[in-house]
């Protein structure tokens, strides 16, 4: 136990959850065992090295589980939870190794993409800052990352192609950033060309040019261009 010794109604209490290693944000359930009567009563608190914090008071010891809501507890490392008599808080178990609560979301950017581009590939990157990190997603796929920055090579389809960065901190936080690329790499096909008048001899005369063609996503498009005979 952590705290001084008398006799207790409460013969034994076992902290199950978090028992160490687990990385918590928003609302997890801590977990206990114990043995009693009918009627007792445990109290719930958390320790991070510096003396001991009341989380819940007078909770039946039968129950076995606390919703406990980290919102508003600085994130940190160093963190333990006791369940404890409340009659006598020598009767009590803490966590066996420390855990983590981690409500911040990770910071993630994504530079700038090229679109349109007549390629079938692109290299998707930006920075992230995130101590926990678990992961860093581009369309589901993992990207590789390391100090901060993250990169992955993202295959084009034809078109339009829609983009999600996601980053996941181990608590379980994520932070999404989106995108899209325009992939055109089909070259317009040209139908006709007509030119109007048909000749021309003169001088300071202007011919129109007709261009037809079709370009993918777009369909038929017509382009004149205007050119004066010097």
């Amino acid at each position: 136990g952590v705290f001084g010794s008398v006799s207790a109604t409460i013969s034994s209490i076992t902290v199950t959850s978090p028992n160490g290693n687990e990385y918590w944000s928003g609302t997890k359930s801590i977990t206990w065992t114990a043995s009693g009567i009918d009627g007792d009563k445990v109290d719930i608190l958390y320790n991070a090295g510096s003396g001991n914090h009341l989380i819940s008071a007078f909770q039946s010891y039968i129950a076995g589980t606390y919703s406990f809501n980290s919102i508003g507890i600085n994130d940190g490392s160093t963190y333990k939870i006791i369940v404890a008599d409340s009659n006598n808080y020598g009767t009590n178990d803490i966590s066996n190794a420390v855990f983590t609560i981690d409500n911040t979301l990770p910071v993630l950017t994504l530079n700038s993409v090229t679109t349109p581009t007549s390629t079938g590939t692109q290299t998707i990157s930006g920075t992230f800052t995130e101590t926990n990190l678990n992961s860093i997603t581009v369309n589901g796929n993992v990207a590789t990352s390391g100090a901060g920055t993250y990169s992955y090579l993202l295959s084009l389809n034809e078109g339009s192609n829609p983009i999600t960065i996601t980053a996941t901190d181990l608590a379980g936080n994520a932070r999404t950033v989106t995108s899209n690329i325009i992939a055109d790499t089909i070259a317009p096909t040209v139908s006709s060309i007509t030119v109007n008048p048909s000749y021309a001899n003169d001088a300071g005369r202007t011919l129109t040019i007709t261009v037809n063609f079709a370009e993918t996503g777009t369909g038929m498009n017509t382009k004149y261009t205007v050119i004066p005979i010097e």
